[in-house]
């Protein structure tokens, strides 16, 4: 092999495995976060947009506030606007 600087075996064998240990902790990472948006996509589809017959109150989410609700009455906004206003 032939490198621009001289590193003994002992020192490019230790490099090879820490960038091989570095890449296999990226991996694990990137499968774990993969898992984490499938299980969110799945539960956030599952209790929100399934079709259940509407409610006419919106959930605050602690981190999303409200928007999820909304975003959920998107196609009726207008009947959603009605039926709060109804309600109040």
């Amino acid at each position: 092999k032939l490198h621009l600087w001289c590193i003994s075996e002992g020192e490019e064998d230790k490099e090879e495995k820490h960038f091989l240990n570095f890449s296999l902790m990226a991996l694990i990472s990137l499968l774990e976060v993969s898992i984490y948006f499938l299980c969110f996509s799945f539960l956030f589809g599952y209790f929100l947009i399934s079709k259940k017959p509407h409610r006419s109150f919106l959930t605050n989410w602690p981190f999303l506030g409200m928007l999820p609700g909304l975003l959920v009455e998107i196609p009726r906004v207008y009947d959603y606007a009605t039926e709060l206003l109804e309600a109040s």
